[in-house]
């Protein structure tokens, strides 16, 4: 629900998600002036692309490419072999105090 939420505020701006792409790596410019000095590459359907950024956010998870791809950056804790996932889905109930949640 939350997500339909973003997704309707964002297309309301003309915002568009990109899905199904894998972030590769990323450099920055070395121009100080530039505007956007985050050259990020990455695969969509299979094509290699490139897009200039202000930022970079990492929301790829535990196993994050985007933050083993920082230099001089090292994870701390340790790194466990369990694998889980998550589940989207609609819950359909007559549970009187489930919408009361959100």
């Amino acid at each position: 629900m939350v997500e339909e939420l973003f997704l309707e505020d964002m297309k309301a701006r003309d915002v568009c998600v990109q899905r199904l792409s894998t972030f590769d790596s990323y450099t920055l410019d070395e121009n100080p002036n530039t505007v956007y000095p985050i050259i990020a590459k990455y695969k969509h359907d299979g094509e290699n692309k490139v897009i200039r950024a202000k930022y970079l956010v990492g929301c790829d998870g535990a196993h994050s490419a985007v933050r083993r791809s920082m230099p001089g950056t090292e994870m701390e804790g340790e790194s466990v072999d369990v694998f889980w996932g998550v589940l989207d889905g609609v819950i359909e109930t007559n549970f009187p105090d489930l919408w009361s949640k959100w």
